[in-house]
């Protein structure tokens, strides 16, 4: 069954919608957090967000592009500056998420008396080194490898985190990272099949769509449990 135009701007519209809405909120709940408690960690997991609300806003102008030449379907083959800076945006969000989690191993005061991150920095150029990379080879293997190494290492060390402090929300933040990891997979592997079996792109949607509502409602309890302490 042919999908036409309209459906697809409607799907992608609808996808978008389903992203970026709550991701936006996580990112104004969580900079709220910030601005009263003044934790590094939720500064980095705000960024993130705010990276990945970006990276996919960019993602459907280029879908939208896409639909306008009549390529909806298979992988995207006309790479521009929208896409270059899809690409950076997605991988800083992926690897701000993970600095989120471990950047007390990275940082001490003195950074305090510094006005430059030198690890924030880090992440910047290898997002801008990985979309560059992506860019030139018209692929997008390095982003996705990059993502889930990335993810993969977030999952085992929000599991532990897990084990050692049995709080609701670290037990949610560890599936959620398990679900970044599996819709990664799932979108790598979409890039190989999506010519002969296009509808695996609409069921990586959906769990995407499901994995920002779960941050979402992770970050809502995070505030309740703030409020009631």
């Amino acid at each position: 069954m042919e999908i036409s135009i309209i459906q697809i701007i409607g799907i992608e519209t609808l996808y978008t919608l389903a992203v970026v809405l709550p991701a936006l909120a996580v990112f104004f709940k969580t900079k709220s957090l910030y601005n009263f408690s003044g934790y590094k960690g939720l500064k980095y997991f705000s960024l993130a967000f705010l990276f990945i609300v970006t990276g996919f806003i960019l993602r459907f102008f280029i879908m939208l592009g896409k639909v306008s030449s009549g390529n909806v379907i298979s992988t995207i083959d006309q790479f521009d500056l929208l896409l270059l800076g899809m690409i950076f945006f997605l991988t800083a969000g992926g690897l701000l998420l993970f600095y989120s989690l471990v950047w007390k191993r990275f940082e001490r005061r003195s950074y305090e008396s510094k006005p430059i991150n030198n690890t924030l920095v880090m992440v910047y150029s290898i997002s801008i080194l990985i979309a560059v990379f992506d860019f030139l080879n018209q692929s997008f293997v390095a982003y996705y490898s990059s993502q889930i190494i990335v993810f993969l290492t977030a999952s085992i060390i929000s599991y532990n985190s897990y084990v050692k402090d049995k709080k609701k929300f670290k037990q949610f933040y560890f599936i959620s990272m398990v679900l970044f990891l599996i819709a990664m997979i799932i979108n790598l592997i979409a890039q190989y099949t999506i010519d002969s079996y296009p509808y695996i792109r609409f069921y990586t949607y959906i769990l995407t769509a499901i994995i920002m509502f779960i941050f979402y409602y992770v970050t809502k309890q995070l505030l309740l449990q703030k409020q009631d302490g």
